[in-house]
């Protein structure tokens, strides 16, 4: 063990704030230098200790990697000045772990002397553009208020996970073939010393045959863990969720059971559109210090198929050009996210059509409608989250803010797939169910890192999103469409028919092709959908998805 010189710090409403610093101070770890945290991400996030936790640094994306960064400030060692925000913090103890904390007036200098304190403190800092722990001795003056706890490093705990589940008990099931085969090696290196310095306890499980995550999720002892964290692609999420679904007591499995993504596989829209990252640690980060949100599902059904039994989707379903350029070049996966492009590419230069028929339930039909819609949703929504968190007992518990229970009601049923379709139901078209080339919904802003799809996506709108284009286009129309999807301006484009819908179903008019639900192949037969609002508990920072910038997308643009 190094005895490194501790670094004299105090306790501010922001977080540890350093003092000075010893000249015998060794420690190399480094501290990110906090710079407009109100600025960049709001009072919220400080009021409510950030659920990324990372209330000092503003992530965007870096269009060279096709991911996540976090803009970085990096000092070598804390020095004078420097704060390492709350948001950060991931566990403190006394220099001695042994004693008892409530007596650490009368143990000398291992605890302190006075109004002394030392203890060492370890927070996430940034290293190779990756978030790791770090510990440094601190030596606090501290004199406790009448409402503060006088224990420091209980209180230090408190203010770092206010309103935040601490102590996560996890099931982490990791796909061995995601991430081109190093889903362990990521998360051993990127994500366990998080779990760890956070004092999460955590089971590895890992999946050894297709549909083993369902199996899992449908087996899951719900006394046993809180969380299920899916270290693989989106594919590992969509089997979890529905192992839970065909459970006797899934009222129960989704009021215990939070379910989240952890960047380890080639597609990880969840991580990207929940944890605004698709960078492991960054999402290893926000898992343990977000706060839990319900969001809406879609249920599926294709009575037609050789399983007719209903399957939820989190993330999309597709017909079309989409759906065959994703699925149909699964052989050329290595050539990552390219492969996607090229298929794309190829089909629409075909002019490939896929007629249907298609019958919608709208809730905002016209673009118009439906950006009146999401500013209403997006700002009633984030009001609620920070009414919650501000209205809440400031002091911590190991639960965190609680989420409102589902009932038998979040899962009915509300268009029986056997009843004829309904009357209030709008039937397109057949110029446009006949020269179809897109037919995309959703439930994310993001299906893929630079693919902003559905930007006008909301966590728990009680409705998706619902994107056609034709085939009919010319070329010189349909490719700047496509090529603007990374900003999400594509719907914005009068050739796109963009909408949000609570239901729909679609009836091919052809059989060689198929449908794919949440990236996973279907048969290309008749498909209903319906939302089932907030019937998944999941981690989302700040409360919400990523900011998609469709306000201001709209503000730019005279709507039709």
């Amino acid at each position: 063990m190094r005895h490194e010189v501790a670094v004299r710090a105090t306790v501010t409403d922001a977080g540890i704030k350093i003092k000075s610093q010893t000249r015998g101070f060794c420690c190399p770890e480094v501290v990110h230098k906090p710079q407009g945290l109100s600025s960049i991400l709001g009072g919220c996030f400080l009021s409510c200790c950030a659920p990324l936790g990372v209330n000092d640094a503003e992530l965007s994306l870096d269009p060279d990697n096709s991911t996540f960064s976090m803009d970085e400030d990096i000092a070598e060692a804390p020095t004078v000045s420097d704060t390492i925000p709350f948001g950060r913090i991931l566990g403190a103890r006394y220099r001695d772990s042994s004693a008892n904390s409530q007596t650490h007036e009368t143990e000398g200098l291992l605890h302190g002397i006075g109004h002394q304190r030392y203890i060492d403190l370890t927070y996430a800092c940034m290293k190779d553009h990756h978030v790791v722990p770090c510990t440094v001795p601190l030596q606090i003056d501290y004199v406790p208020m009448a409402h503060e706890n006088p224990d420091l490093v209980e209180l230090i705990i408190e203010k770092s996970y206010q309103n935040v589940k601490r102590n996560r008990s996890i099931l982490v099931i990791i796909n061995p073939h995601g991430g081109k085969g190093k889903a362990m090696h990521i998360f051993k290196k990127r994500i366990e010393p998080i779990l760890i310095a956070s004092e999460c306890s955590f089971e590895l499980m890992e999946t050894k045959y297709s549909r083993h995550a369902t199996d899992i999720a449908r087996e899951i002892d719900l006394e046993k863990f809180d969380t299920i964290a899916c270290a693989s692609g989106d594919g590992v999420p969509y089997e979890v969720i529905n192992g839970l679904y065909m459970r006797e007591d899934k009222v129960d499995a989704f009021n215990k059971i939070t379910v989240t993504q952890l960047p380890c596989g080639s597609g990880n829209a969840m991580s990207i559109s929940c944890h605004w990252t698709d960078n492991p640690s960054f999402a290893a980060l926000c898992l343990v210090k977000s706060v839990e949100s319900r969001i809406d599902l879609m249920l599926c059904t294709q009575p037609d198929s050789e399983d007719p039994e209903p399957k939820l989707s989190f993330l999309s379903q597709t017909y079309g050009v989409i759906a065959e350029s994703d699925i149909n070049t699964e052989f050329i996966r290595w050539m990552g996210p390219l492969r996607f492009d090229i298929g794309v590419a190829f089909n629409v230069l075909q002019k490939k059509c896929y007629p249907c028929d298609i019958y919608v339930k709208y809730a905002a039909q016209s673009k118009r409608e439906l950006s009146v819609h999401y500013t209403k949703n997006k700002t009633t929504q984030y009001l609620e989250f920070e009414n919650l968190i501000t209205e809440t007992d400031t002091e911590s518990s190991d639960s965190g803010i609680p989420v409102e229970n589902i009932t038998e009601e979040n899962l009915r049923i509300k268009y029986p797939v056997e009843d004829d379709i309904p009357n209030d139901w709008v039937k397109l078209d057949d110029e446009i169910g006949n020269n179809l080339s897109v037919f995309y919904t959703g439930k994310m802003p993001y299906v893929a890192a630079n693919t902003k799809f559905f930007p006008a996506a909301l966590p728990a709108d009680g409705t998706f999103d619902m994107i056609i284009m034709k085939a009919n286009l010319p070329v010189a129309k349909s490719f700047p469409i496509l090529l603007s999807i990374d900003k999400g301006e594509h719907v914005l484009d009068s050739e796109v028919i963009h909408s949000k819908v609570l239901a729909y179903k679609i009836i091919p008019k052809i059989e060689n092709s198929l449908i794919s639900i949440d990236g996973e192949r279907f048969p290309c037969k008749p498909l209903q959908v319906e939302v089932l609002p907030k019937l998944c508990k999941t981690l989302l920072r700040n409360g919400k998805y990523i900011d998609t910038d469709f306000d201001m997308l709209c503000a730019d643009t005279k709507l039709p």
